[in-house]
């Protein structure tokens, strides 16, 4: 490649990184490989030469894990004003997992055409809902409300109960302005406890707008030549006909 090409490819790449972590409190080496869409050496290679320029900090967690988060240096390279610097030694190791699913979902979300992806930490300071999600985004034409939740451990009767009666209240009419959320997605590694909450404490004519997709824990580094594995389920219900990439 040209030596203007290349470096205008790094000049991308390190947009990419920095623009995800700008609205992540930290990140990993395989969902930035996913970003990157890099293999696992040249990955470390470009984090490892960001690090070195100051655009983003690298913490060693006590279990032997690194993590990467962004600099004041970084949210300026990107111009944003919003984003908040990494604060070294403030992550919580039982966070961890459910943190970087998220963003991995949040990735493949995005490969279906979601748009307007807002955080938890967003939506809990603007009291938008009356039950808050782990994430929400826009997706389709129709510009419907979706909301995400990552569900790694189930919730007692009582509490699920509450969850699905506040998500139902949130939920009205599609051609109501003033609707709230119009669809719920779960992504969990027990669907079939997610259901049985489902079927439980959601109206008959509402279950439909709940979407259930089984996960795993794994996070593989990206590669060059990934599995597609084609969910026509999730694909209609966010009304899209994009190919998601679950690698």
């Amino acid at each position: 490649m040209p030596h203007r090409s290349v470096k205008a490819r790094i000049y991308q790449k390190t947009v990419l990184v920095l623009e995800l972590l700008a609205d992540e409190p930290f990140s990993s080496a395989r969902i930035l490989s996913h970003v990157l869409r890099l293999g696992n050496r040249q990955t470390q290679a470009t984090l490892a030469a960001m690090a070195g320029k100051k655009l983003i900090q690298v913490e060693v967690l006590p279990d032997g894990n690194r993590v990467y988060g962004i600099t004041s240096t970084g949210l300026a390279y990107i111009n944003c004003d919003s984003g908040k610097p990494f604060e070294s030694g403030k992550v919580h190791l039982a966070t961890i997992p459910h943190t970087l699913l998220t963003q991995k979902i949040r990735l493949d979300l995005i490969s279906y055409g979601a748009s307007g992806w807002s955080s938890r930490r967003e939506l809990y300071k603007r009291k938008f809902f009356t039950q808050v999600p782990d994430a929400a985004f826009r997706c389709g034409a129709s510009a419907f409300v979706y909301a995400a939740e990552i569900e790694l451990n189930i919730k007692s009767a009582k509490r699920a109960k509450d969850v699905f009666i506040n998500y139902v209240q949130d939920m009205g009419d599609f051609d109501e302005p003033y609707t709230l959320l119009h669809f719920v997605i779960y992504f969990t590694p027990y669907p079939s406890a997610i259901r049985k909450f489902i079927d439980l404490y959601v109206p008959e004519h509402l279950r439909d707008r709940f979407y259930v997709h089984q996960i795993d824990f794994n996070i593989p580094f990206y590669v060059e030549q990934p599995k597609f594995v084609r969910d026509a389920g999730l694909e209609k219900f966010l009304g899209s006909t994009t190919v998601i990439n679950w690698d």
